[in-house]
């Protein structure tokens, strides 16, 4: 009889490899929408990740796998935010009347009245 949490790691670890190949095609075919589908995929995989008890006995062949995803996750991962970071500067500079302003941009100083600095605290 099979133990069930030895196999989820495994199935876990094939659906990973599964979606982190899907991400890898959409990058290289420069698809921003499929990008961003295939990311949402993998994070959704990375939320039901099984539990931490259950790699405790993977054999050596499966850590090694484990091993190997999380370095190409790693990897992946910086390319979409490469990709984001060159898109975003794109949009800023094509178009600059739709560029975010950053949400935690420095507050301007604004010029304070004699006497009434207290007003702007």
């Amino acid at each position: 009889m099979m133990n069930p949490d030895r196999c989820v790691p495994q199935s876990w670890l094939q659906a990973l490899e599964l979606r982190l190949d899907e991400l890898e095609k959409a990058l290289l075919s420069c698809d921003a929408m499929a990008v961003q589908a295939s990311s949402h995929a993998v994070q959704q995989l990375m939320i039901e990740a099984p539990a931490t008890r259950a790699w405790s006995d993977l054999p050596a062949e499966q850590i090694g796998t484990l091993q190997r995803q999380a370095r190409r996750f790693a990897g992946l991962r910086q390319a979409v935010l490469r990709l984001a970071a060159q898109s975003e500067r794109a949009t800023r500079v094509l178009l600059p009347e739709k560029g975010l302003s950053p949400t935690y941009a420095p507050r301007q100083a604004t010029p304070a009245l004699p006497g009434r600095g207290y007003l702007s605290a």
